[in-house]
């Protein structure tokens, strides 16, 4: 399934899989965390001390469940563990004796290779350490994953089936088709139909060749959109700070700075301030407030007592309330001081 690959020293931002792994019998969950470790590991990060947050905020799992993985994967002796309190240190174990599936590799194009577990392979192949920052869930990372290690260096391509898929990552195949949806519709991979011709003349339906876009190019885009869309609107400060990594001095230039006019008197009145399609317009149109009068004038007297609120008013303090889902009266009238589609609705001007 892979076109014209040649083996490739890979960079600091890559880590190299044998294919191997993905022959283990391990469930998609522990291999995404165990793909992680591999990663960390790669980029000589494995003596440091690592984190279930860390493992957690990467792999899109809770902490509590890469916890459970971790021993899972300890248990089935993948990988060494010495704990530091909340943080743990670890050791990649050798995998060859546990690969399920042993196949023949004189169709493999290269050369053996040393890994990180010291074994020697016949083939390992670099997968983009960035494929962790992509904001993908759990199965769509590990099946995203799959398809950058299967495609072709030059190509980028690859045409593996939903059940080759699914076996490699301990997913079934209606699982493996949902996850490929999510990857496709954020232009991550692009998927063709392609189709087998026999010999005897007779088309059928083919594996679906995937297209898979270099990750460098991705993040590339995804910057560009970032910076036209805070050229369009401001966006808040702190996350300016932290998606992309863009810095504050790159955007600055195109922030502009409005005067603080508190004090101007201007004429204008609650009319042109609410806009024509506010529900509170439409509700207006539809009620006839005034029959209102009808039904309570003979709960007023006309002699006795003080002059009383106008009972529309009372009412429509009383709908608002129940309109906008607020808990008291109370938070009703204080809410009126500044609202002034409210003050609108209930007659009021802005003095």
């Amino acid at each position: 399934m892979r076109g014209g690959r040649s083996l490739i020293a890979p960079s600091s931002d890559e880590f190299c899989l044998p294919h191997e792994v993905f022959k283990l019998g391990l469930e998609h969950s522990p291999l995404l965390v165990y793909l992680y470790l591999i990663c960390s590991k790669s980029r000589k990060r494995g003596a440091d001390k690592m984190s279930c947050a860390a493992i957690s905020k990467a792999v899109g799992l809770c902490e509590k469940t890469v916890r459970t993985h971790l021993r899972t994967l300890a248990d089935a002796g993948f990988i060494k563990m010495e704990h530091h309190g909340r943080t743990f240190s670890y050791s990649l174990c050798p995998i060859q004796s546990k690969v399920q599936e042993h196949r023949s590799t004189t169709r493999w194009i290269s050369k053996k290779q040393a890994w990180n577990t010291d074994e020697v392979f016949d083939a390992v192949f670099p997968v983009p350490a960035e494929v962790f920052q992509l904001d993908l869930e759990c199965g769509e990372l590990l099946v995203y994953i799959y398809l950058h290690y299967q495609k072709g260096v030059r190509s980028g391509q690859c045409w593996p089936s939903y059940a080759t898929i699914g076996k490699a990552v301990g997913m079934s195949r209606k699982t493996v088709q949902k996850h490929v949806g999510s990857p496709v519709n954020r232009g991550l991979i692009r998927v063709e139909e392609t189709v087998i011709r026999r010999k005897d003349g007779h088309r059928y339906n083919g594996s679906l060749l995937y297209t898979v876009k270099p990750i460098q190019q991705i993040l590339k885009e995804r910057e560009e959109e970032f910076l036209a869309a805070a050229c369009r609107k401001s966006l808040p400060r702190g996350r300016l700070f932290h998606v992309y990594e863009v810095k504050w001095s790159r955007v600055r230039k195109m922030m502009k700075k409005g005067n603080m006019e508190r004090g101007v008197v201007e004429l204008v009145d609650t009319e042109s301030l609410v806009p024509q399609e506010h529900l509170l317009r439409k509700v207006d149109k539809a009620v006839d407030f005034r029959k209102l009068y009808e039904i309570v004038e003979s709960l007023y007297s006309e002699e006795d007592g003080r002059p009383s609120i106008d009972p529309v008013v009372l009412f429509k303090i009383v709908l608002l309330q129940h309109l906008d889902g607020i808990p008291s009266l109370r938070w009703t009238l204080c809410r009126a001081q500044t609202d002034i589609a409210y003050r609108w609705f209930l007659g009021y001007t802005l003095n």
